[in-house]
């Protein structure tokens, strides 16, 4: 292309050929372009690794870095723990949520895992409360003839055991409505 737009001038040059304006004009769109899409595709990894999911992912990795200040946390938010805070955290007991009002994120199945690792793995007791009206998670933590029980009971009219759990009742009426979760010895389920 810069060739021809060599040969073009040196035939103006002679002064034996005229050569219209926008032939020039072309031939230098099409250099500008060309130089154009030269830029953009040396430029394009950086600006796919900024916008993509590979940023994300780096984001990620940092906010579990040990002095990361978080996925959301800002650097410059400090946070002053209460003075007695170890001992408050030493004393309770780790309460873990796991919730989204989008579908099909796999809410029930990393409760069902979480649930699996803390009371199999860690040995440690495990409640989870089932607060979905589809109750899938009680389906898969209950035995069949325990959850089909509870749909029974469901269908008569009654509220489900989670939801009598917002209705204000006590802390013995909580331990009575717990169901076993099959095969995790350690773990119980207050089911939808």
């Amino acid at each position: 292309m810069f060739a021809s737009f060599l040969t073009a001038v040196a035939i103006v040059d002679h002064g034996t050929v005229e050569i219209p304006i926008a032939w020039i004009y072309g031939v230098l769109g099409a250099a500008v372009a060309a130089l154009l899409v030269k830029i953009t595709l040396a430029a394009w990894p950086h600006i796919y690794a900024h916008f993509s999911s590979v940023w994300r992912l780096r984001r990620a990795e940092q906010a579990l870095d040990e002095k990361s200040p978080g996925l959301w946390l800002a650097p410059s938010i400090t946070i002053d723990p209460p003075a007695d805070y170890e001992r408050l955290v030493a004393k309770s007991k780790p309460i873990i949520v796991v919730a989204n009002l989008k579908g099909g994120v796999g809410k029930t199945t990393t409760v069902a895992n979480l649930i699996g690792h803390y009371g199999l793995k860690k040995g440690k007791r495990v409640l989870a409360i089932d607060m979905d009206f589809q109750g899938s998670l009680s389906a898969i933590l209950l035995t069949k003839e325990d959850y089909d029980n509870n749909l029974e009971k469901q269908a008569d009219g009654s509220p489900s055991k989670a939801a009598q759990l917002v209705m204000g009742k006590d802390a013995l009426w909580l331990k009575d409505i717990c169901e076993s979760v099959d095969g995790v010895e350690k773990a119980r389920c207050v089911p939808s």
